[in-house]
């Protein structure tokens, strides 16, 4: 059994105890809501690793030996843990190569000395940030009781929880294909011919494209301020992340109109009137098609602060004690507040309509913005030499946001009032 095997396995056990558990909702006990809250939780979760598994191409049947694997995993994991981003960080603003356990990273993934290895942005790259433009200067009280540096605030990447896979591809263009028409069966009688079907491929070609920011330092504030590389360094991953997420899920990318390789539908199809409790319920089943959602867990839903905002302040009834989001998490599978979805007020020209994204089948590959190895650090430090300041730049390179199966995603109009 391989990785995504035994993922797989364990969703469909935990979507069985929750199958059952929802046999009896109308008399659950805390304790079994709890339970449930927490199979969902493991749902999730288990169906993000799975998307990150068949991005990695973790599907191979395992003939080696489980020891050896686990020797390996835990070489590569301690290998990560002595790599340091900090080292190529300053090593690139001194001009000289890592050396070490970073260096070994690099050579192992076949990068230079100024590049940083996407894995080990894996953790920060969850986190996203808007960056300016000009100088960072150091604060003025620094000193011997200077406290670490407090990084800026991020929201959470929305486009891995909608299932849109990140994969690591080689230098060169980078080709997805799927099986756009397949296999068409009969039930031919016997001795009858049965006619032959035409499958047919869909191949989306991708070239790279750039994500960059850049930040200057000066030279005296790397003398007075500890940490201070770190952080800026921190921030600008975190950053770079944020305009790759905003490109993905906002109105370039998945928000995009259809026509424009998006889910977004037309303005006129926006709401009249007030969306009531029934309405927010709708949006979760009315994505069950037996397709790509078999049921009502299958289904995530992504909206702006406003409109999750509206749906708590929509209750069943007026003697209910639970409200459309609660409902919403308990029979979905998940519901989430992206930065990257506009708010209702800057949908359309409709009053106060905000829009709901929908996710079905996560854990398989329909839509995909793959990433190119490496984020390459540029330092400049002559541009602005005579004020004594550094220049870095972060290149990001990707292949832009691809929608390969639009069926797989939706957008609804809900109004907030």
């Amino acid at each position: 059994m391989n990785a995504r095997q035994r993922i797989e396995v364990e969703i469909l056990e935990a979507r069985r105890e929750l199958r059952e558990l929802a046999e009896s909702e109308e008399a659950w006990t805390d304790e079994q809501r709890t339970k449930a809250e927490q199979l969902k939780a493991t749902i999730s979760g288990a169906e993000e690793r799975l998307a990150a598994a068949i991005a990695a191409g973790d599907d191979a049947p395992e003939e080696r030996d489980q020891d050896a694997g686990n020797a390996d995993d835990a070489d590569r994991q301690e290998l990560l843990a002595r790599a340091s981003i900090g080292e190529i960080f300053s090593c690139s603003v001194e001009g000289i190569s890592p050396s070490g356990a970073t260096k070994e990273l690099q050579d192992e993934l076949k990068l230079q000395g100024n590049m940083i290895p996407l894995e080990l942005l894996s953790e920060p790259a969850a986190r996203v940030e808007k960056f300016t433009a000009g100088q960072t200067p150091a604060p003025s009280d620094v000193g011997a009781s200077q406290q670490p540096i407090i990084p800026a605030v991020f929201p959470r990447a929305a486009a891995a929880y909608l299932g849109v896979q990140m994969p690591t591809v080689p230098v060169g263009d980078a080709t997805f294909t799927i099986i756009s028409t397949s296999v068409a069966p009969g039930t031919p009688a016997g001795g009858a011919e049965q006619a032959h079907s035409a499958g047919a491929f869909t191949a989306t070609v991708v070239d790279p494209e750039r994500i960059q920011g850049s930040f200057f330092i000066r030279r005296e504030d790397r003398a007075r301020l500890a940490g201070m590389e770190e952080a800026l360094r921190m921030n600008l991953a975190d950053a770079l992340s944020d305009t790759l997420d905003s490109e993905i899920v906002g109105t370039s990318g998945l928000l995009a109109a259809s026509n424009a390789g998006g889910v977004r539908p037309a303005a006129n199809t926006a709401a009249s009137t007030a969306s009531a409790f029934a309405d927010y319920m709708n949006l979760l089943y009315q994505e069950v098609d037996g397709i790509y959602a078999a049921m009502a867990g299958d289904v995530r839903l992504l909206v702006a602060g406003d409109v999750y905002a509206a749906m708590g302040a929509s209750y069943r009834s007026d003697d209910a004690d639970y409200t459309a989001v609660d409902a919403l998490m308990r029979h979905g599978g998940g519901l989430r507040v992206s930065a990257h979805v506009p708010a209702a007020a800057t949908v359309n020209s409709q009053t106060n309509n905000g829009l709901v994204v929908a996710a079905k089948d996560v854990g398989r590959m329909h839509a995909v913005a793959p990433l190119w190895e490496g984020v390459e650090l540029i330092v400049d430090p002559l541009t602005q030499a005579q004020e004594g300041e550094i220049v870095i730049t972060g290149v990001l390179l990707w292949g832009g946001f691809n929608l390969l199966r639009a069926a797989a995603f939706d957008a609804t109009y809900v109004k907030t009032s």
